[in-house]
């Protein structure tokens, strides 16, 4: 002869018990997600022992909790943007937000010290479902209308920054001011319009050992030598005090 009113609308997830136990009145708390699991919003409503009997879920509002190195949690605040990865689903982007940050650092044995996040999913996708594995990345920082350029393109030279460009057929470089550093890109605040054409640096990826005595005729460096780096004009500078073996001349 009970009635039990939801304190919100949802679907009864789990019931652990059955007609004829006897319960005690207990309080309500805030369901969620461990690691980097899916879970759904939800309520849960507890016995005297602590324990749920009745788990009512929000299907539509998934949420995850992350957690975040102590390097990095002081960058994360709530309200943040964040956008989640489905591991199942490739390719399926999701759009969140931090809804709450934890002061204390995650239980565990492990060494490294990491505080948990919340993430809420504020849009969905068909075939997502509570309890999926997925990973999140959250913007701490953002600025509209930049000029950005591959971190790989910057170069530094003393305090500054500089980058090559291409223009007419030659080369020129410029001193910048860079902003934000982003994971792959940079944000240039002067020293570079929109719309010139960068000259990235080549990589050269030498193979096999590098040895040869002195008089070799085989063209080898030095043991201990280093290879010269090549430019992207297609010369090349010896490392300082490099020479090629046999007194022969570049």
């Amino acid at each position: 002869e009970t009635t039990l009113r939801a304190p919100i609308s949802g679907t009864i997830a789990s019931i652990s018990g059955s007609v004829g136990e006897t319960v005690s009145g207990g309080s309500s708390s805030g369901g969620g997600s461990e690691g980097s699991a899916l879970g759904a919003t939800g309520e849960e409503s507890g016995g005297g022992g602590g324990e749920s009997f009745l788990v009512l879920a929000q299907l539509h509002r998934l949420k995850m909790e992350v957690s975040f190195s102590e390097s990095d949690i002081g960058k994360v605040r709530e309200g943040q943007t964040a956008t989640v990865s489905v591991d199942s689903l490739e390719g399926v982007e999701l759009a969140g937000e931090v809804t709450k940050v934890s002061v204390l650092p995650s239980e565990g044995s492990s060494s490294v010290v990491e505080y948990p996040a919340t993430i809420q999913l504020t849009q969905s996708a068909k075939g997502v479902r509570a309890g999926m594995s997925a990973s999140a990345e959250v913007v701490v920082e953002q600025v509209k209308d930049a000029v950005t350029v591959p971190s790989e393109a910057i170069s530094s030279l003393g305090n500054g920054k500089t980058v090559t460009v291409e223009a007419d057929g030659k080369e020129e470089t410029k001193t910048i001011k860079t902003g934000l550093v982003g994971d792959e890109d940079t944000e240039v605040i002067s020293g570079l319009k929109a719309g010139e054409k960068l000259v990235l640096p080549e990589t050269t990826v030498a193979t096999g050992g590098l040895g040869g005595s002195e008089g070799s005729e085989s063209g080898a460096f030095p043991s201990g030598g280093a290879l010269p780096s090549f430019s992207s004009g297609g010369g090349f500078t010896l490392p300082s005090g490099g020479a090629f073996p046999g007194g022969g001349a570049p």
